[in-house]
């Protein structure tokens, strides 16, 4: 296996390694069989059952560590479809989003937006609910961001 093809396993392992400890727990090893179309396994014993038979690295309780699953890899083909299912080893590894929505209204403007909807009943309940809203606020803001640019969408 290739230098760029450990570092994706890896970066796999990671981002399904949610506690940080260094194994995968039965949660752990379902999302990530879930996330490649697979069937989450039935119970913890199955899961280690497989671990065991794959004669990969594990930790003192027999769960999947990062070496098993880079070991995996080097052993099985796949990596490059698994890696693009989970989104690693991609562009999307190296970009996060932010953005901001900031605004502030002008009370006569919107009580005069506020008049004209009151005459034309016909209109929207979300516009007339967007002009009711500054009446409450003169300033409005909104912040996020998102650690891959791929959960943005």
């Amino acid at each position: 296996m290739s230098g760029f093809g450990e570092g994706v396993a890896r970066a796999i392992f990671r981002r399904f390694d949610a506690d940080g400890d260094g194994a995968w727990s039965l949660g752990e090893a379902n999302a990530y069989a879930r996330r490649l179309g697979r069937p989450a396994f039935a119970n913890e014993q199955a899961y280690l059952d497989l671990v065991g038979r794959l004669a990969a690295a594990a930790d003192a309780r027999g769960r999947l560590t990062e070496a098993g699953l880079v070991g995996f890899y080097d052993r099985a083909v796949g990596l490059a479809r698994d890696a693009a299912l989970v989104g690693v080893g991609c562009a999307d590894d190296h970009f996060t989003a932010s953005g901001s929505v900031a605004g502030e209204l002008d009370a006569r403007a919107a009580r005069g937006l506020e008049a004209l909807l009151r005459r034309r009943r016909s209109l929207d309940r979300g516009l007339k609910a967007a002009a009711w809203l500054p009446r409450f606020c003169t300033d409005l803001f909104a912040d996020f961001e998102v650690a891959r640019l791929s959960d943005f969408w």
